[in-house]
């Protein structure tokens, strides 16, 4: 096609055509050089066109199909992205949060066997208190005493005595110069007693108040109602040997109340303290708190 094109191009030209650069020869040229090169840069235009178009729709079609997949790479790289950044933000709070438990276990737990430890000396130790207030007071209460014969007893020989049973100097003058020696012991005794009662109860009392932060309530309060029975009985025997001539039921009958239910109440705490201390069952935190 373009050969013949190219053969049926050709024409003569004259002296008359002006466009001709032979015009001026007086010669008749053919303008075939200048179409065969017009022709030759279209053919090589086509061939440069014909190189590049199958590599120009290759780059076109893979741009497509990567405009296309783009969208599912990306999402899919940055959902992975933000997914693990997620779970390492949760790993790292998951496990701080067990560090925390497992720190507030461990002070929980020491601090429960601390309290334990506590409570069971606090407890033991009124107790131990409690035993000699309680004795102390019967003591008093009951008066039940025992001695010799004094009245066949020379001077010497109840100075020795009395010395053994813990009289001081005053005591032992105020018995020897007695006119009834018997009497002047009895008083004497029953006034030491009395006496001691009172300073145990005192001393059992405070030890309680000191102790009671380490104790249950309800604890507590049985250990309470022993004392304030024992206090009212010792305090009634001693207006009533200070006062022998008022009867004793018109101090309120509180040393027979005591001689009535001292032993059941003691017994009833002897039970409360030994269920609390040797219990089997573990400590709720909620007792451990109070």
């Amino acid at each position: 096609m373009r050969r013949a094109l190219i053969l049926t191009s050709r024409r003569p030209c004259g002296a008359g055509d002006v466009s001709c650069r032979h015009a001026g020869a007086g010669s008749g040229c053919l303008q075939l050089p200048l179409q065969l090169s017009a022709l030759q840069r279209e053919h090589g235009e086509c061939a440069v066109w014909d190189a590049i178009q199958p590599w120009l729709v290759s780059a076109i079609g893979g741009c497509f199909g990567a405009l296309f997949l783009l969208p599912t790479k990306l999402g899919e790289a940055v959902l992975k992205f933000r997914f693990d950044k997620l779970l390492e933000a949760a790993k790292t709070d998951s496990n701080r949060d067990i560090e925390q438990l497992r720190e507030k276990l461990s002070h929980l737990s020491d601090r429960g066997k601390r309290s334990n430890e506590l409570e069971f000396a606090a407890v033991q130790t009124v107790w131990d208190k409690l035993m000699e207030a309680y004795l102390s007071v019967g003591a008093a209460v009951y008066s039940f005493i025992e001695f010799p014969d004094l009245s066949g007893l020379k001077d010497e020989e109840l100075r020795s005595y009395l010395a053994t049973v813990d009289f001081t100097d005053q005591q032992i003058k105020q018995v020897t110069d007695a006119t009834d020696r018997k009497d002047a012991y009895v008083k004497v005794i029953m006034w030491r007693s009395i006496a001691k009662a009172i300073n145990d109860v005192f001393e059992v009392r405070l030890l309680l108040r000191k102790q009671r932060i380490f104790m249950q309530d309800n604890l507590r309060e049985q250990f309470q109602a022993v004392i304030d029975l024992m206090n009212s009985a010792a305090i009634e025997r001693k207006l009533n040997v200070q006062h022998p001539h008022i009867p004793q039921k018109e101090w309120g009958g509180n040393a027979l109340k005591y001689s009535k239910e001292i032993d059941g109440m003691v017994d009833a705490l002897a039970a409360a303290v030994n269920a609390r201390l040797f219990r089997a069952d573990p400590v709720p935190l909620a007792e451990r708190d109070r």
